[in-house]
């Protein structure tokens, strides 16, 4: 599961400079819907290392390496959201024609 999350993270962290809102709201909400996914693997994941059989020294340290990942993929979607809607605020009538990043 961890390895599709990081695919689209990879994809989604794509140059936030676009020209029409439709782009923009259409970007965001795929930026919305890689982050519940990223929510529903995480938590998917967690159950998984719960009802292991493994030591329990060993969940825990997989555990903190699902949290920190997890911490980490978030923040990159939430930084993204933002910027694009900073970029939404600060354009002319809701159409960006920067190339901020």
């Amino acid at each position: 599961m961890l390895a599709s999350t990081e695919h689209r993270s990879s994809q989604a962290k794509m140059s936030i400079a676009y020209r029409h809102p439709s782009v923009v709201q259409s970007t965001q909400q795929s930026l919305l819907a890689a982050l519940a996914d990223l929510d529903v693997e995480y938590e998917g994941d967690l159950e998984t290392v719960r009802q292991s059989s493994a030591d329990d020294w060993l969940k825990l340290t997989v555990i903190r390496t699902l949290q920190e990942r997890y911490q980490e993929q978030q923040t990159s979607y939430v930084r993204q959201l933002a910027r694009l809607r900073g970029q939404l605020r600060r354009s002319p009538r809701g159409s960006i024609t920067g190339s901020e990043q």
